[in-house]
């Protein structure tokens, strides 16, 4: 698109939110738990409150899986090889927050001239709020290392998503050596 009229916001239906999460790992298995994600958007004036909230929940578990589960792997010829649900992990219900919990910022009309009924968008916009949840799950690892001995002779934290029960674990310092029956 081109330039907006001049006094016209360029995009009449950007949306905006903020989301906080409580995640718990387990640092052997590399496991992750979502207990609680706070989210809070601005819709505008929802123009139906129950798709805009279905849009929301479904938005941010859809970006759930791209930061925890959803690892896209290549053959040495370039051919994909997670072509499936039994390669390609996308969210299932135990990858939803235990608690979730979405609301929609009140009395905020989109004060856009073209606005639908002072609406926003609504759609992807949540997806980037899963990212709360991913840094959230590296607090955790960082608190895991920490607990397991002096920071300063560990090498320094890199985590890329997806964050996998595999790389929790790696993060973490898991030496599987140490596991044994006492």
């Amino acid at each position: 698109g081109g330039a907006a009229p001049e006094g016209v916001p360029k995009f009449d239906y950007a949306t905006s939110g903020v989301a906080c999460c409580e995640v718990e790992i387990d640092a052997l298995s590399g496991e992750t738990c979502i207990l609680r994600a706070d989210l809070l958007m601005d819709q505008g004036t929802p123009l139906n409150p129950e798709i805009d909230l279905g849009q929301v929940e479904g938005g941010f578990v859809m970006a759930l899986g791209l930061f925890f589960s959803e690892v896209v792997s290549h053959s040495p010829s370039g051919a994909p090889t997670t072509l499936g649900t039994w390669e390609y992990k996308v969210p299932a219900v135990h990858d939803i927050p235990l608690e979730l919990n979405v609301s929609f910022l009140p009395r905020a009309p989109n004060p856009a001239p073209g606005a639908t009924l002072h609406s926003k968008a609504s759609a992807e916009p949540p997806m980037a709020l899963a990212a709360a949840a991913f840094l959230a799950a590296r607090a955790a690892i960082l608190a895991a290392r920490a607990d397991a001995g002096d920071a300063s002779k560990q090498p320094p934290l890199h985590v890329d998503a997806p964050l996998t029960p595999a790389a929790v674990q790696a993060a973490c310092l898991v030496d599987t050596s140490q596991f044994v029956f006492r």
